[in-house]
């Protein structure tokens, strides 16, 4: 499942959506440099995926379609993002022009400030944006949850819907529930909802004639709507602060990546196990300590290293994905190359940071995999000394 949600009346203007947007895509560009391997990683100005791609993709670009089916999962970004070949897992796209024109088979997980989805999605849609558009024809199976400036429902959705903008329109069905935050909702003759309306604003509205609502419907009267929460901002501040780490990181302390990197190589689970038994040995362990007056300042000590672990992990982890994809290739890349990977994995993980529930999980996973990777590390360089 991924979510995102971002407060009505608060979606950035579209001139500051313009400028970093963008941003997203033009970092993995710059630092990249040269196509990566075509299965896996896409890249450049303008990007045009249309050959069928057997695995999971990354892309990110200016200008980037995918006019070719995906065997996988796609994470992509672009100021023009056009999917329009089916895609066989989950999609997570981030851009400013964002149209959905091909089946998805899995979940999808969108931030946009223009988001049209044409087509069908097999799994629940999790979205925001500051114009988001279910079009005539498009299915969601699954739950629909959507938040921004305006939202207009026109195609079908099966399961529950979720919306939260300044204005909400329906006009198409929706086979369970309907729970909306909006300021002005607008519900058009024809629109169907088979469950109940529970509608949360400054004032009530009638169903018309011509709606078929088949369950209850409640207000909740409330002036100042607040639905904060994480949004394009928050993905940007999120990618932005993981990439600068990571940079401090691999500056200050290069053989300590070198040796995580090629611990994640050698067994990526094992890491994972170490690290979340450090995770869970420490704390008590510190506690422990702080009972004690000789043990007091290191209890304190490993309180603090406790802390710093959890960014310090991300980033090594990110780090360590990168440098150990560039090790299975058998070869040494430029810096960049490896510079370019690490940008596409801070995008990866900044876009689970928005999955409620599963991301917190996925993020605590990766920070055991970079703490048990910096723990093989740390104890292979003092065999080696």
């Amino acid at each position: 499942m991924v979510s995102s949600a971002v407060a009505p009346g608060k979606v950035p203007p579209l001139s500051i959506l313009h400028r970093l947007l963008p941003l997203l895509a033009l970092i993995c560009l710059w630092l990249t440099g040269q196509t990566g391997q075509a299965a896996e990683f896409r890249n450049g100005e303008d990007v045009r995926v249309t050959s069928p791609v057997s695995d999971n993709l990354f892309a990110a670009g200016s200008k980037l379609t995918i006019a070719a089916p995906v065997d996988g999962d796609v994470i992509a970004a672009g100021f023009n993002l056009d999917l329009k070949a089916p895609v066989s897992g989950d999609a997570i796209l981030a851009g400013f022009d964002l149209r959905v024109a091909a089946p998805v088979a899995g979940d999808l997980l969108a931030v946009a400030a223009d988001l049209d989805i044409k087509s069908s999605i097999s799994g629940d849609a999790r979205v925001t944006g500051a114009e988001v558009r279910l079009s005539r024809g498009a299915t969601i199976s699954g739950d629909f949850s959507a938040s921004g400036g305006e939202i207009t429902l026109e195609g079908d959705v099966a399961g529950n819907a979720q919306l939260a903008a300044e204005k909400v329109v329906i006009a198409g069905s929706i086979a369970g529930n309907l729970d909306v935050a909006a300021v002005e909702l607008e519900l058009l003759p024809g629109a169907r909802i088979t469950g109940s309306i529970r509608h949360t604003g400054p004032r009530s509205v009638p169903v018309p004639d011509g709606v078929d609502v088949g369950g209850t419907v409640e207000f909740r009267a409330k002036e100042d709507l607040d639905t904060d929460g994480p949004g394009v901002m928050t993905l940007l501040g999120t990618m932005a602060a993981l990439f600068i780490l990571g940079l401090a990181v691999l500056w200050l302390f290069p053989a300590l990546v070198a040796g995580s990197s090629a611990a994640i190589r050698r067994n990526p689970l094992g890491r994972v196990l170490v690290g979340l038994g450090l995770l869970l040995v420490v704390p008590p362990l510190a506690i422990l300590l702080m009972f004690s007056v000789i043990g007091l300042p290191l209890g304190l000590l490993l309180g603090g290293l406790y802390l710093l672990a959890f960014p310090l992990g991300l980033a090594v982890a990110a780090l360590g994905l990168a440098e150990s994809r560039q090790g299975r290739n058998g070869r040494d890349g430029p810096p960049a190359r490896v510079l370019g990977r690490f940008a596409l994995v801070t995008l990866a993980l900044a876009l689970v940071s928005l999955v409620p529930y599963l991301g917190a999980i996925g993020l605590l996973l990766a920070v055991a995999l970079g703490l048990g990777a910096m723990a093989g590390a740390v104890l292979n360089a003092r065999r080696a000394g």
